[in-house]
Order: structure tokens, then sequence, then C-alpha cells
């Protein structure tokens, strides 16, 4: 596969999904009959970098805004949650940007100040953006989406204000990471002290991608340390272009397809782009592998190689883990993923073996686990934002 093969197998696939009701437009994928805020804004991103369906973007935008809550914020929306979210409120926010830079309309701005307004209102100290009610603890992939919106308006808009903070949270980002390189899924604080200060392949990826988005409105002469960064997200690629998941420590995005997307575009927007062609041709590999009625959750796994998978269960399993119970509900979650993503199913709302371990090991959880893997449009507009901006990287 090629890079606008790619996209235009995502775009084929996501526009299935487009519902039109009188003035809007929003996705509905065929698993959930939920409506998500993010993927949304993300496939506004795309069709508008592609320039393409000017109808179905003004639809979508204008459906948007309507979801926008009182305080500026917009929802994060999971099977199981429906919160308020900084994040999501960053992501809308820079797909809105965006559509304004080209109509101009005043109701734009106005929604664009407001998310504007609450990103920065949950800011708890430099660089430290709380994801939302429920999740308050620092992940610098969160961080780090923040401030691509906070530097994104303050370049258009001349705001120096969101530039500094922005600046800060790059900084912030940058001090937080490992010496090998790698971008901790989410980093202690003083009030929480967690086992998931851990590498992430996945988040990896996406903390690099948002990097490389934020630093294009901000004047960072020294990068040297985001390169480190990409230099461990390739060596956990393998010969075959397939991610080794024994460098994951984070269980709940083992084996995401969505990583593929976002390692491509982290290696695609670097300075030394030529360098990793091979890592990203492979990647587009793996995501068209991947594709069914949509990018599947997970990427696909052989019933063959199962038993060789425990090698890197044990390994990852390890990571962050500060006790023996802590290790083994890792061993359990590890092989579970690996189970699951080798079925599949239309239908990952019924999932007994999934509530019943729910119920069991009194987990809480945002999203559905299921015990097979699915078509999933989250991965899928993921990905499609991510391919859709390096592609308009490589053509600015």
């Amino acid at each position: 596969m090629n890079l606008e093969s790619t996209i235009s197998l995502l775009e084929s696939k996501i526009e299935k999904c487009v519902v039109e009701k009188d003035k809007h437009a929003y996705l509905e994928g065929p698993c959930f009959d939920i409506k998500r805020n993010r993927v949304n804004a993300e496939y506004c991103k795309g069709l508008l970098r592609l320039g393409e369906k000017p109808e179905i973007v003004k639809k979508m935008v204008d459906y948007l805004i309507s979801t926008q809550n009182a305080d500026g914020s917009w929802n994060e929306i999971h099977p199981y949650y429906d919160k308020p979210s900084s994040l999501i409120t960053s992501i809308v926010g820079d797909a809105l940007l965006e559509y304004y830079k080209k109509e101009q309309e005043r109701y734009l701005k106005d929604a664009i100040d407001a998310a504007k307004n609450y990103v920065m209102s949950n800011a708890k100290e430099p660089g430290y953006f709380i994801k939302s009610s429920n999740f308050r603890q620092d992940h610098l992939n969160v961080d780090i989406t923040c401030a691509d919106f906070l530097s994104a308006y303050g370049a258009y808009f001349s705001d120096t204000k969101t530039q500094e903070i922005a600046n800060k949270t790059v900084e912030h980002v940058r001090d937080h990471q490992f010496e090998n390189g790698v971008f901790p899924y989410r980093v202690d604080t003083e009030e929480i002290k967690t086992s998931m200060e851990v590498p992430c392949i996945h988040y990896q990826g996406v903390t690099i991608y948002y990097l490389h988005k934020t630093l294009e409105n901000l004047n960072f002469d020294d990068i040297t340390w985001l390169k480190k960064g990409l230099e461990w997200l390739e060596k956990t690629q393998k010969e075959d272009g397939k991610f080794d998941w024994s460098f994951s420590g984070f269980m709940f995005a083992y084996h995401l397809t969505g990583a593929y997307g976002f390692a491509y575009a982290s290696y695609e927007c670097s300075d030394d782009s030529d360098s990793y062609s091979k890592h990203s041709n492979q990647c587009l590999d793996e995501l068209e592998r991947n594709m069914d009625e949509l990018l599947l959750r997970w990427e696909k796994g052989s019933w063959l190689n199962l038993i060789t998978s425990f090698e890197a269960i044990i390994k990852s399993s390890q990571r962050g883990s500060d006790s023996f119970s802590e290790l083994l509900y890792n061993f359990g979650y590890a092989s579970y993923r690996e189970f699951s993503r080798r079925r599949y199913t239309m239908n990952p709302k019924k999932d007994f073996l999934f509530e019943m371990l729910k119920e069991l090991l009194s987990i809480e959880t945002s999203t559905i686990e299921p015990s097979k893997n699915f078509p999933d449009l989250f991965m899928t507009t993921e990905c499609f934002d991510c391919l859709t901006y390096a592609k308009s990287n490589k053509s600015n």
C-alpha cells in the first residue's frame, strides 16, 4: 500500500458510517450506537486536509457545535462513559479552528474561544492538564494534545498566553521522558502514586504525533530528545513490520491497531523521514492487513503462534509491576487480549465473558474490552487523522 491508497481505503470505510439528519451529520459505527465527538472531529480534520466533501464537513461542524456544553467543553463518549473532557475539547477545538481559518464565521470563533478557555481552566499546573472529572492523573499524551490546540490557537490569533502554556507543556513532557527515549503513559504526582509510569508503543506514537503538531507552532531549537523518542519507537518494530509488544507495559493499549497510524505520522513528520521509510511503509501494510468493515480494534493474530506470544506477555507484565498481584493482573489482562484479538464479532456490546470478568475482578472501564475482535470506528478515524496530517505535512 502507499499513503494515498491507504487514506482512500480508510475514507471509503468511514464514509459508510455517515448519518445525515437535516442540517447535521455525524458518524455512527456498526458496533455501538453512540455519537462520539472525537471521531466526528477527526474525520472533519481529515476531509479538510484533503479538500473533500465540504457539505458533509459543514454539517458535521454544525453538529459538533450543537453538542458543545455551556462551559465550552465537549464530552468524551464511550459505551460506559460520557463526561466533559479537556482532551476531547482540544481535539474538537482544533477541528473547528481549521474550519474557521477557511470560513471565518463568528459563531465558530465563539465556540473556539469557549473551548480554549475550558482547556486552560483544566491546567492543574504548568504542562499538566486534567483529562476529565474521572481521570485526573497526569497523562503526558493528554497534556500534549491540549498543547497542540492551544499552540494552534496562539499561532493563528497571536495569543501569547496560549503559546506560553503550550511551551511549558512541551517542556513538561520532555522533562518526564525516560533516558531511553520513552514518553511514559502516565507520570506520578504527589497526590497519585501509580504503577502506570510505563512504556507503551501506542501512546509513544500518540505523544510524538502531537508533539510534532505542537512544535510546528512554537520555536524550539533543540529537539534531539524528540528524535530519541522516535528511535525507541523504531526499535519496537520487528523486521516484518509488526510491533514487538513486549516493549509495552500498558495493557489497555496492548495490540491496538491505531499504533500503526500514529507511528506512520511520527516517522513521516520527522526531519529525517527518509531513514524511516521502510518502517513507514510497513505501518501502511499493517493497517491494510487489519482492515475489515472498518479497522479492527486490535491487530489480528494467528492461533498457531498463541503459545509463543506468552514470552512477550511475561515481559510486558513485568513492566511497571510493583507487586506480585499487579504482575498477575497484567499477565491476565495481556493473556485475555491475546485470546481476544484472534476471534471476531460484530456485536461486542453483548460479551458475556467480559461482563463476567468485569464483575469478578471489579474492573472499572469506560469502554468495552470484549473477548472478540471487532471493527472499530474509533481506531479508523484516529488513523485517518494521522495519515491525512502526514500527507498535508509533506505537501507544505
